[in-house]
């Protein structure tokens, strides 16, 4: 199962999701890698103990075998730092991308995608080629409108499936039914897509500080 993670900016909350996400299902005894296209200072690679240096660029521009840009995280945890120019590679580059990430998905439980945040060409194109997306937005205004414009931008690349949504860094439980379903709304009414939501997490201070430890 291949699950990507989005969102319309920087600062909402998707890095940690799919970490955590991760985690859990490792813990749980499943076979997980986490591909990291998100290269921030804080991305996922680097909360799970890896090295954004090597990755899945060293496969696919020099021809390194992928069995030995993958590295080992926390909780067992397989790590791929993946360049952030995705959509701009010529033929055999994406030759040699197709291929991979055909042997990630057969020899994994879980491929889980941290893309980048916004409508980027490479966010869109890991995006469709998931089976899940999870969208991660905060109660702020500019991360709402930011989430439409990229749920807007994947259906006029021809994305008909649902999306499932995580309100994050909310103050309480109505915040976060207030803002799901009025951005539930708003895109099935505009967009045709189908929303459904994954709860919500309260905004939480010792988060900011295990990730700044």
């Amino acid at each position: 199962m291949v699950i990507a993670l989005a969102g319309g900016r920087h600062g909402v909350g998707k890095t940690n999701v799919a970490v955590n996400i991760a985690v859990n299902l490792a813990n749980g005894g499943a076979k997980v890698c986490l591909l990291d296209s998100d290269n921030q200072l804080s991305g996922a690679v680097q909360l799970l103990g890896g090295k954004s240096e090597l990755g899945l660029g060293s496969h696919i521009f020099d021809g390194q075998p992928l069995e030995t840009v993958i590295q080992t995280g926390r909780n067992g945890i397989q790590l791929l730092a993946a360049p952030s120019n995705l959509a701009a590679f010529d033929y055999t580059q994406t030759l040699r991308l197709k291929t991979a990430f055909q042997k990630l998905e057969s020899h994994f439980d879980y491929l889980i995608i941290d893309t980048p945040p916004g409508d980027s060409l490479t966010t869109l194109s890991l995006l469709r080629s998931a089976n899940h997306i999870l969208l991660v937005l905060s109660p702020e205004l500019e991360s709402i409108k930011d989430s439409y414009t990229l749920l807007w931008a994947l259906r006029r690349r021809g994305h008909m499936g649902g999306v499932q949504v995580l309100i994050n860094r909310i103050k309480g439980r109505q915040q976060g039914l207030q803002v799901y379903r009025q951005f539930k709304r708003v895109v099935e009414k505009n967009l045709g897509l189908s929303v459904r939501s994954l709860g919500y997490v309260t905004a939480d201070r010792h988060l900011h500080n295990a990730v700044y430890n």
